[in-house]
C-alpha cells in the first residue's frame, strides 16, 4: 500500500521535529573557561580570568554558587583588598624574591653615605675615620668627595686617604681659610674587589691648622653583576 500524501507530510514534520530537538539538546560550541559560565573561550581575558581563579585570587561573583565572574562589573575597594589578599597568600607571585634572588642578594647598584659639617678633622700625627661606609662582599669603584676649610690664614693643609680593603689613595690638599669665605674641594677614587662584607673609610689629619671639613661624601658603585660568584 503506496503511503497518502498525509502520511509523507507526516513524517516529514515529525524528521524535522526531531533533527530540531537534536539541535536543541547539543550544546553550542562556545565554551566557557572551565570556572565561569559567563567568560566564553572567545573572551579577551579568558585565560586572565582563569589564571585567578586556579591561583584563588576570585571566587565569582553570585555566592554561594560561584560560576559566574561577572567580566563587565567594576570592582569595588572592599573586593579589591580581597583580591590582593588572596594573591599574598597563594604566594603566586612571590614578593620574597626578583627574579630568584632575594632582598639581601638584590643590592642597589650605588651605595652611598654623606657627612655633614663641620667635621673637625684629627690631629697630625695619625689618620682617623672622617666618614664610612659599609659594603657586602663584591667588586666596586669608591668614590669620595671632600671639601675643607680652615679657621687659621695661615696655609694649612689636609692629608686624606680612601681606605678599602686592598687600596690607600692618599690625597694632600692645600686648604683654603675660611676667612677668604672659600672652601678647597679634594676627590678620592679606588677600585676594589673586597673578599668579605667590610667599612671603607676616608681617614684624614690635618696640618695644626684647624682644619675642618663641610662636607664629605663616599660613593660605592657595584662593578659585579648579580650572578657572579
Amino acid at each position: 500500500m503506496q503511503p497518502t500524501k498525509d502520511d509523507r507530510s507526516s513524517r516529514r514534520l515529525l524528521t524535522a521535529l526531531l533533527v530540531l530537538g537534536l539541535v536543541v539538546a547539543t550544546p553550542i560550541a562556545v565554551s566557557a573557561a572551565a570556572s565561569f559560565v559567563d567568560v566564553p573561550d572567545t573572551h579577551t581575558f579568558s585565560a586572565d580570568i582563569e589564571w585567578l581563579a586556579d591561583a584563588g585570587v576570585t571566587k565569582g561573583c553570585n555566592p554561594p554558587t560561584n560560576d559566574r565572574f561577572c567580566p563587565d562589573r567594576n570592582v569595588t575597594r572592599g573586593q579589591m583588598a580581597a583580591f590582593m589578599h588572596r594573591l599574598a597568600d597563594s604566594q603566586e607571585v612571590d614578593a620574597g624574591t626578583v627574579g630568584g634572588h632575594t632582598a639581601e642578594e638584590l643590592r642597589p647598584f650605588v651605595y652611598t653615605t654623606r657627612v655633614v659639617g663641620p667635621i673637625e678633622i684629627p690631629g697630625i700625627s695619625t689618620f682617623e675615620s672622617v666618614a664610612d661606609l659599609d659594603l657586602p662582599a663584591g667588586k666596586y669603584l669608591v668614590q669620595a668627595k671632600a671639601f675643607f676649610w680652615s679657621n687659621d690664614p695661615a696655609d694649612w693643609w689636609a692629608d686624606c686617604e680612601l681606605v678599602t680593603e686592598n687600596v690607600d689613595d692618599d690625597v694632600w690638599v692645600d686648604v683654603a681659610t675660611e676667612a677668604d669665605n672659600n672652601q678647597t674641594a679634594a676627590s678620592f677614587l679606588a677600585v676594589d674587589e673586597l673578599t668579605a662584607p667590610m667599612t671603607v673609610s676616608l681617614d684624614c689629619r690635618d696640618g695644626g691648622g684647624s682644619v675642618h671639613a663641610r662636607e664629605i661624601v663616599i660613593a660605592a658603585t657595584v662593578l659585579s653583576g648579580f650572578d657572579e660568584d
